[in-house]
């Protein structure tokens, strides 16, 4: 059996919070940045997609909090195209540098692979060992996040469905 918890605290934000064990998926808009603020997962590392019109940029934090690097990419004029943030991560909090090194270069592949988007890094990703045992944990991670994704908030992350005419 498969629990999926959905938590609305009826606020202004437009933050949605999804959770798997052991993974969590947090949509947002821009706008909801100081909301972010007050949630605990804001301090949780993550791999996070900025989202807007034709582009995304794929990144990761691990010794940051998700809010701090958020808001160093919104006040970067050039990110002015962001209109929204996607991020997943561990419900517990617990991702090393290795974990989120991993999944950000696995999401940046699969990016270009899968996706017609414009993808505005300029990197690969960082490259950190990984054994068998914690990318396995990963792989599961991002696999429920994806589950997630696609079956539950009914978000096509690569924009590769079908239109309806």
């Amino acid at each position: 059996m498969k629990q999926i918890f959905i938590f609305s605290d009826n606020r202004k934000d437009s933050i949605v919070y999804f959770e798997r064990e052991p993974a969590i998926l947090v949509s947002m808009s821009r706008s909801d940045l100081l909301y972010l603020k007050e949630q605990d997962f804001a301090t949780y590392p993550a791999i996070y997609v900025l989202i807007g019109g034709n582009k995304r940029y794929v990144g990761q934090v691990a010794g940051q909090k998700i809010e701090q690097r958020l808001t160093q990419h919104f006040q970067n004029k050039a990110n002015d195209w962001v209109e929204s943030v996607l991020f997943f991560g561990r419900a517990d909090g617990k991702m090393s540098k290795a974990d989120t090194d991993y999944l950000e270069r696995r999401l940046i592949k699969d990016f270009k692979e899968k996706s017609s988007y414009e993808l505005t890094n300029s990197t690969k990703g960082n490259k950190s060992y990984i054994d068998k045992l914690q990318k396995a944990k990963s792989d599961q991670l991002y696999n429920i996040a994806f589950e997630i994704l696609n079956d539950i908030a009914n978000i096509d992350l690569f924009g590769t469905e079908k239109k309806r005419e």
